[in-house]
Parts: structure tokens; C-alpha cells; sequence
């Protein structure tokens, strides 16, 4: 059980540039790196991810046997491991990485596969930030993240609150990523996800390369990607670039 492989730290620079450092000195599968504190604490995009105290900051060491295409999904995969643990309706996913409340941002998700220069066999690190609270945030970030605590009713002592969801959360995902293995890919868990999914028949904005179009959301394929349509009818599948969706992070 990967619950056994987990290390605590109270401070680290980054819980996925830790689980680097084990993956390549050869950590098991399931290796769980927590910390109470990140100094260097990493988003998408090479965005700095603020990581005080009080919230949850963890990072998983994976080595699946799959093409590395397929590799992407398993940030969808942890998206919805996290979403369904929270245990509340109003916990949804924002394609691909972001799993919000009231429309605002209580978790982000940060995948990233082996070094290539490293030589070491192949592994993907996934990590987590759980907001359970805000105050600690930099002021530029209140207006779109939320805290669990806001929705708790019963609310119990933070570190143990935070334990709590990170077990709930390991014991959905080692049984969906298993399960994703043994299936070879996404199919299984695309009407789960999409049920979940805000994106889902609304307004988005795609920024990528090209520019910026909007378009109305479909929904996520069989392949991860998210399908959309445009004004003019035709249908095309997102696999890169920033997704912003009309009602969240402020996008109207």
C-alpha cells in the first residue's frame, strides 16, 4: 500500500523536486513525499506556487508501463482522485489541472516526467497543493483561491484534517491508477471526470501558440484532451496551451 511509502518533511524546497531526487536514487512506485512547507513550490508553466503552512503540499513517485502519450492523463487521473476525496458536490474540475470550488481554486496539480539527461529509468511525479485555508496566501491570490476550512463543518485540528485527505485522496488514486493500468489508458473514467469537469458546455478561451479563440466546451476525450466547439460549428481537441473558463479565475 503506498500509504507505507510515505515521508514527512516539515520543510522542503519542492515535494516534486524531492520526489525527483528519490526517483532517480530509485524509490519504489507509490514513494509519497509530503511537506508542511515548500520554500521553492512549483505550478504549471514554471510558475511559482505558494505554499505556506497549514495547507497540504505532497508529491507521488509513479513508473507506469505505458506510452509516454498516455503519461498526461494521469493529471486528469488525480484530478478527479482529489475531487471525489473532498466528499462535496461543489468540488469540481477545471481541465486539466485545477480542481475548484464556488469557482475558485483549492487545488492544483503539477505532473512531471523524468529527466531525459538522467538515464534513470523512466517515472513520473505528480504533485498536489490542497488549499485548507487562505490567509497565509500572497495578497494577489485571495480574490481566486478558497480553503477547505470555508466549507468544513465539523472542522478539526488542521494537521489532522490535512491527514485525513491526503490518506482519502492515496487510497482513490493508487485504485484508479491501477485500475488505468490494467485498462491502458483513460476510457474508463471519461464520464466520471466529465461529470465533474466545469468546463463542460460552457464558455472557454484557448490561449495558445497561435492566439486566442473562444469556444464552447465539450467535454474530455478518451485521450485526456478536451473537445470544443467553435463559433462556426467545427469541433477540435485542445491538447496544449491555457484553458481559461468564462466564471472562473476572474475570466468574464
Amino acid at each position: 500500500m503506498w500509504k507505507e511509502e510515505i515521508q514527512f518533511f516539515d520543510c522542503l524546497d519542492s515535494t516534486n523536486l524531492e520526489a525527483h531526487r528519490q526517483a532517480i536514487a530509485q524509490a519504489p512506485e507509490g514513494c509519497v513525499i509530503v511537506a508542511k512547507e515548500q520554500t521553492e513550490g512549483r505550478g504549471r508553466r514554471g510558475r511559482s506556487w505558494c505554499s505556506p503552512r497549514g495547507n497540504l503540499y505532497f508529491s507521488v513517485v509513479l513508473r507506469p508501463k505505458l506510452a509516454l502519450d498516455k503519461t498526461p492523463q494521469l493529471t486528469l487521473l488525480m484530478g478527479l482522485a482529489v475531487a471525489e476525496a473532498m466528499g462535496m458536490q461543489e468540488a469540481n474540475i477545471k481541465w486539466p489541472n485545477d480542481v475548484v470550488i464556488d469557482g475558485k481554486k483549492v487545488c492544483g496539480i503539477l505532473a512531471e516526467m523524468a529527466p531525459v539527461e538522467h538515464g534513470a529509468s523512466p517515472y513520473v511525479i505528480i504533485g498536489v497543493g490542497v488549499n485548507f485555508r487562505t490567509d497565509g496566501l500572497e495578497d494577489g491570490l485571495q480574490s481566486t483561491a478558497i480553503g477547505l476550512d470555508d466549507y468544513r463543518e465539523n472542522k478539526q485540528h488542521i494537521h489532522d484534517a490535512n491527514l485525513e485527505l491526503l490518506y482519502d485522496i492515496l487510497d482513490l488514486f493508487q485504485e484508479y491508477y491501477e485500475e488505468y493500468c490494467r485498462q491502458g489508458g483513460f476510457e474508463g473514467f471519461v464520464a466520471r471526470y466529465n461529470d465533474r469537469c466545469v468546463n463542460c458546455n460552457r464558455e472557454v478561451a484557448i490561449l495558445g501558440p497561435a492566439g486566442e479563440f473562444r469556444a464552447i466546451a465539450l467535454g474530455v476525450n478518451a485521450k485526456g484532451e478536451l473537445l470544443v466547439r467553435r463559433e462556426d460549428g467545427t469541433e477540435e481537441c485542445i491538447t496544449a496551451g491555457e484553458v481559461s473558463v468564462r466564471g472562473i479565475y476572474g475570466y468574464v
